[in-house]
C-alpha cells in the first residue's frame, strides 16, 4: 500500500532500480534468465544516478556529470549537490573496484522499508496495471509484521486489484524506491516484484481507499500506452523483462 504523498519537501520521491552483480531475473513466460551488468541505477524524478565500475558502455553527454566514489561523506555531498543542479540530468559514480562498498555506503544514507508486488499476467499474456495519482503502476505494498516477501506480494496484489487465483511463477526483480516521509526523513523502500499468473475469471476492482482509480489488463500491443504514462524505473524494468 502506498505511503501518503509528501508535499513541499525536498525530493518527495525517487525511484531506484538496482541491478546487482551477476543477479538473475526470470523472464515473463519462460525459465530463461537475464544476466544483469554490475550497475546500480537510481531514478530521481527526471534525473538518473548510476554507480558503475567504469565508464565503458555508458552514455555520456553534456548533461552528464561524472565523479568517482571516495567516501560516504563525499558521496552524500555529491548526491545533494547533484539534486540541486539545474544543468545536469545524469550522475555517473565510478567505483573503480569498490562497487560493493560504494552502493552499501549509498544505502546507509536512508531508513529502510521492505515491500513486495507483482508483475501479473493472465493466460492470454496480458499484463495488469493499476492507475494511481494519474500514472500507471504495478500493485505493491509494504510487508506486514511476520510476512515474507511472497506472502506480502500475493496479499498486496489481491488487496489493490481484487484478484484471487494468483500464483507466483518466477523469481523476483528488486527495485528501490526512496521517498521522504512526513518528518522529512529519507526512506529506502526495497520492493521485490514477483512474476505472477492469474488463472481466475474475476473482474479487477481498484482499491479506492488507496487512491487507485483503475485496474486494467494491457495486451502486449497496447503496452506503449502504459509505458508512456508510468514511472521511468518501471518502464525500464518492464522493457527488459518483456524483451527477454
Amino acid at each position: 500500500m502506498p505511503e501518503a504523498q509528501v508535499k513541499g519537501l525536498l525530493l518527495s520521491s525517487f525511484i531506484a532500480l538496482i541491478c546487482n552483480r551477476n543477479s538473475a531475473v526470470v523472464s515473463a513466460v519462460s525459465s530463461k534468465f537475464i544476466l544483469m551488468a554490475q550497475r546500480y541505477r537510481v531514478f530521481v524524478d527526471q534525473k538518473v544516478i548510476e554507480f558503475a565500475e567504469n565508464i565503458n558502455n555508458l552514455t555520456v553527454d553534456n548533461k552528464t556529470q561524472v565523479s568517482s566514489y571516495t567516501s560516504l561523506t563525499l558521496l552524500s555531498e555529491l548526491f545533494i549537490d547533484f539534486l540541486h543542479s539545474n544543468d545536469k540530468s545524469s550522475l555517473i559514480v565510478l567505483t573503480d573496484g569498490r562497487f560493493d562498498e560504494a552502493t552499501k555506503s549509498f544505502r546507509h544514507l536512508f531508513h529502510k522499508v521492505k515491500a513486495a508486488g507483482g508483475i501479473v499476467r493472465n493466460s492470454s499474456g496480458d499484463c495488469l496495471f493499476i492507475k494511481r495519482h494519474g500514472l500507471w503502476d504495478l500493485p505493491k505494498g509494504k510487508l506486514e509484521k511476520g510476512e515474507n516477501h511472497e506472502e506480502g506480494a500475493l496479499r498486496e496484489v489481491n488487496e489493490e486489484t481484487g484478484l484471487q487465483h494468483l500464483e507466483i511463477t518466477g523469481k523476483a526483480i528488486t527495485t528501490l524506491h526512496i521517498y521522504t516521509d512526513i518528518k522529512g526523513s529519507f526512506i529506502l523502500k526495497e520492493t521485490l516484484w514477483y512474476e505472477m499468473l492469474h488463472t481466475g475469471d474475476e473482474i479487477p476492482v481498484p482499491q479506492q481507499e488507496e487512491d487507485i482509480t483503475e485496474v486494467r489488463w494491457f495486451k502486449m500491443n497496447e503496452m506503449e500506452k502504459a509505458y508512456s504514462n508510468t514511472y521511468r524505473s518501471l518502464r525500464e524494468m518492464l522493457a527488459a523483462y518483456f524483451a527477454s
